[in-house]
């Protein structure tokens, strides 16, 4: 049998070791879920509601272990940790108290002796593969909507924190949600690959572009259903007559959460030229009020990043002669001290750089058509921020911006009352909301004449 280990970032010490699913044994739980799926989906709404609402509260009954392991598998401060319990349980009472109105069957009489029923049926087997930078989170955002909607689960977690894909199983469990409803497959990416080849009926993934393209390429053999959620590069545009000082602390929150791994974190800052070096100034001064180190400390902001791999990128990135240093760029082990890189408007058209880190690139700009020519020609286009006093203004430069949420003086954020997704290649598909819902359902259009 195959291993994989888990290690703790902050200190590199392994936490755990676990057996990886074979094809076979992929295969044999397949089958199960088949099974499982004839029960499953033909279960009551009510009653798989009913069901599924222990899956939050047994998740708050542990939210101190469970925030405590993502900080030591993935190292995210602690704070940020049990912060992000309290969301996921927030969001699946949501989700929990918001589906039977969702799928209420919708009836439009197209004339006097005809109406049309639409109505939301299961799909079969959905495949859930995830990323390790939310690996509580984000899984459950897909499982939970999937269950819901009378599908049966093919949960595998990121090979970088299978500890924590491990424990979602054991919530599963303590829930009454057994392997003919939902499974788990520990692996790597042999064990991600021959899932999306199987005979799955749908997957939602998260992760890289390069692997979700694969998966695209793949289903689209048999004409699969996708989510596909691939990160992005988020940009934040600051107006002239910003409110500074407001900004600033926003992009403290927007650059340095989960220590500069998420993919919605702000990655590049255009500045009015006018109010640039004030700007940076006041941005240095807050920054070194955060504190870095050990994760399990609740003072900590920021704590290691993952993978020597990312590790490796920052270092050529801050190196990078297209670049100035302006603040930061020191690693203390595997934990980057915020940092500022400045950059030639001119320069930045060709430098797209994709990394996970407490890092900001800032141009300043004079013409605010050239910085929206400028992102909207990259190629991901997931979240972006707008930020004035002038709401007008905010709203008409949010518009011509190509990407999937725009905050005005917010910075680019979901909402379990709105659809979450990404534009170009930063994803397809959407979660959350009645159109995420949607996703996880065949809709059926029954034509009646009397």
């Amino acid at each position: 049998m195959k291993y994989i280990k888990s290690y703790n970032p902050f200190n590199n010490k392994i936490i755990g070791k676990l057996g990886c699913d074979s094809k076979i044994d992929i295969d044999k739980k397949i089958k199960k879920l088949r099974k499982g799926f004839v029960y499953w989906s033909q279960l009551e709404l009510s009653k798989r509601i009913s069901l599924l609402r222990s899956v939050p509260r047994k998740i708050l009954e542990k939210k101190e272990e469970i925030a405590k392991l993502i900080s030591l598998e993935i190292g995210r401060p602690i704070k940020e940790s049990l912060i992000s319990i309290d969301m996921i349980v927030s969001r699946l009472n949501f989700f929990l108290n918001n589906s039977e109105k969702y799928f209420k069957e919708e009836k439009i009489k197209i004339d006097e002796k005809t109406t049309n029923h639409i109505i939301f049926e299961p799909i079969g087997a959905v495949g859930v593969i995830t990323g390790w930078n939310y690996p509580i989170n984000i899984p459950l955002w897909s499982i939970i909507p999937a269950l819901i909607c009378g599908n049966v689960v093919m949960f595998k977690p990121s090979e970088l924190s299978p500890l924590c894909g491990l424990k979602i199983k054991e919530i599963m469990r303590s829930a009454g949600i057994d392997e003919n409803i939902f499974s788990l497959v520990m692996g790597g990416s042999e064990q991600g690959n021959y899932i999306t080849k199987s005979n799955i009926d749908m997957i939602s993934f998260t992760g890289s572009y390069n692997v979700g393209k694969k998966i695209y390429q793949v289903s689209s053999t048999n004409i699969r259903k996708l989510i596909l959620e691939l990160g992005g590069n988020d940009v934040m545009l600051v107006l002239q007559d910003a409110d500074a000082k407001y900004a600033i602390k926003n992009l403290i929150m927007g650059f340095t959460k989960n220590s500069g791994q998420a993919c919605n974190n702000v990655r590049k800052v255009f500045i009015h030229k006018k109010i640039r070096n004030d700007f940076i100034n006041d941005l240095k001064e807050e920054i070194k009020k955060l504190e870095m180190g050990d994760p399990l400390n609740p003072n900590i902001k920021i704590g290691p990043l993952k993978t020597q791999k990312q590790i490796k990128k920052v270092k050529e990135l801050i190196s990078n002669k297209n670049y100035k240093l302006v603040y930061g760029g020191e690693f203390k082990k595997n934990i980057l001290e915020p940092t500022i890189l400045s950059v030639n408007l001119k320069r930045v058209i060709s430098l797209r750089e994709e990394y996970l880190a407490p890092l900001i690139t800032i141009s300043e700009f004079n013409d605010i058509n050239d910085v929206i020519s400028i992102v909207n020609s990259y190629e991901t286009g997931l979240t972006a921020s707008v930020w004035t006093k002038n709401i007008k203004k905010g709203k008409d430069v949010a518009k011509r911006l190509d990407y999937f949420t725009v905050g005005i003086n917010k910075i680019g954020g979901s909402s379990d009352q709105c659809p979450w997704g990404g534009r170009k290649k930063s994803g397809l598909g959407f979660i959350f909301s009645k159109m995420g819902f949607i996703q996880f359902t065949n809709v059926k259009n029954i034509r009646i004449v009397k």
